[in-house]
């Protein structure tokens, strides 16, 4: 069967290229995760600069930030969609 190796080495250039880009969004995810904690970490050390109390203070805004994007991604997001034509 001729065809086969041209088509063996198709995919297996295809696989190599998913495996480079899928590494290289895995060093990106990693550095844009860092920058997300430590935004947050200023924005709770500013909170706490002006007397919130810690944990429950951060505990909250956790829980607004999930509600909110609970809220969009399960009404919001839907919405959206349908509308598309």
């Amino acid at each position: 069967m001729p065809g086969r190796a041209g088509t063996s080495r198709a995919r297996l250039e295809g696989f190599v290229l998913g495996l480079i880009i899928m590494l290289l969004l895995m060093a990106t995810f990693s550095v844009v995760n860092k920058l997300v904690q430590e935004a947050w970490r200023a924005l709770m050390d500013y909170l706490a600069g002006l007397g919130y109390p810690m944990p429950a203070t951060e505990y909250a805004l956790a829980l607004a930030l999930l509600a909110l994007l609970a809220y969009l991604g399960a009404v919001r997001l839907p919405k959206v969609a349908i509308e598309k034509p």
